[in-house]
């Protein structure tokens, strides 16, 4: 259906009877759906991309995201099941983002984070556990896939109950966050590490444990020839074919304040006329309103589908934004996202400067923002940056990571016990 409906406890009653004599639309009689019920997002989420028909002899699996930030881990995720051939994924977000992942054809669940829910971890495990449990069943899934960097015991214990396979999709770059579950390995059937072009400067807890772990090249959603041409994609994006253009993607703003940092570079970037600026706005989050005229949103999944549309742009250094941004040759300053719950974007950031791939901004060098501009503003210089960006991509990991969990999968359906405790 479209969705829960929430509403005051007086008006339940209404409300079933309504339900009862009618078809249920969410907003009637005082109700209005949460953001997991398919609303305004449906409108922005996914038509680029197109959908690929699965067969429907498929072995079962559970694709589950951590997200509650931003889209890093469900998009990683989209991009494996994408290239699946032999499983038929189901998804279990902790962010409302189903109306995406149900526009690239696959089903979705949402079970709401314990930070959404302001419970205590532990409290909030247990009903996690009890729903995927219950979704397991439901789909008779032979595999369980998580991608994220806390795995919670309930996860393992749900996945261990029903004897499916399980498999952590494990991000590295941590800088020097905190990881406590990468202790606990052995309660996986397979750990899988999508690669990192600035793998030389990751000196997080995840580089020095990867014994038996699987690591593939950097996992993307689109393909090279998935990505629109610049005629083309500035067609569908209604830009001038002449004029130089700029696509900011700074991340959801959950965890920084990107509207001050938005104005900045919206200021800058004016003292150049002729130039058309594009935001982009992330699907998680309260949304960017479009406070600057003449300055356009872009809405809608992925952003990289549009790339080759621009002649530069302003981006965080997230995992897929930066892989993406590389593999395309979009030459960029990259804005590292420094709060201490983020992987090392500054590494990544830096890594990208010191190999004359991007520029880099940052609180210390923003008195540089006019002149990285005009640099920008430059052919040759784009040409340069460009260039460098497509020596340094690397293959996508996506396929080979699609392959491993399949894997898994025909083992355990086929019977074969991996003797992996659980906790």
């Amino acid at each position: 259906g479209p969705g829960p409906v929430y509403c005051e406890p007086d008006r339940i009653p209404g409300l079933l009877r309504q339900a009862l004599s009618t078809s249920l639309r969410s907003g009637d009689d005082g109700a209005s759906a949460p953001q997991g019920a398919k609303s305004k997002h449906a409108a922005r989420a996914g038509k680029s991309v197109a959908v690929r028909r699965r067969p429907r002899d498929r072995l079962p699996a559970i694709f589950v995201a951590s997200n509650g930030v931003g889209l890093g881990h469900v998009t990683r995720l989209l991009a494996i099941a994408r290239r699946c051939t032999a499983i038929e994924p189901t998804f279990v977000t902790m962010s409302p983002v189903s109306a995406l992942v149900e526009s690239y054809g696959f089903a979705s669940h949402y079970i709401a984070s314990h930070r959404y829910v302001a419970a205590q971890l532990s409290d909030w495990d247990a009903w996690f556990q009890t729903e995927l449990e219950a979704i397991i069943d439901l789909t008779n899934a032979v595999a369980v896939a998580y991608d994220g960097n806390a795995p919670t015991p309930g996860l393992v214990r749900a996945a261990g109950s029903r004897g499916a396979g399980l498999v952590w999709v494990r991000g590295g770059m941590i800088g020097s966050a905190r990881m406590p579950a990468i202790e606990n390995d052995r309660y996986y059937d397979a750990v899988l590490e999508p690669g990192e072009l600035a793998d030389a400067v990751d000196f997080g807890v995840t580089k020095h444990r990867r014994e038996g772990v699987k690591l593939v090249d950097p996992v993307l959603l689109l393909d090279r020839d998935e990505l629109l041409s610049r005629e083309k994609g500035r067609e569908a994006l209604r830009l001038d074919g002449e004029k130089p253009a700029v696509l900011i993607q700074l991340g959801a703003g959950t965890n920084r304040d990107i509207v001050v940092l938005l104005d900045q570079l919206v200021g800058a970037l004016r003292k150049h006329p002729d130039i058309q600026i594009v935001v982009a706005d992330w699907s998680v989050g309260d949304g960017i309103e479009p406070l600057w005229d003449g300055v356009r949103m872009l809405r809608g999944h992925p952003f990289s589908r549009y790339y080759n549309a621009f002649d530069f742009s302003f981006a965080a250094a997230g995992y897929n934004t930066f892989h993406e941004i590389v593999s395309a040759g979009l030459p960029s300053v990259f804005i590292a996202n420094r709060h201490p719950t983020m992987d090392d974007q500054e590494g990544r950031a830096r890594f990208a400067e010191d190999k004359g791939l991007a520029l880099r901004l940052g609180d210390e060098n923003m008195d540089q923002l006019d002149e990285m501009i005009s640099v920008l503003m430059n052919g040759e210089a784009r040409s340069y940056l460009r260039r460098a960006c497509l020596k340094r991509r690397m293959g996508n990991g996506a396929q080979a990571a699609a392959e491993s969990i399949a894997a898994l999968a025909l083992e355990v359906a086929g019977g074969a016990s991996s003797g992996r405790s659980i906790p």
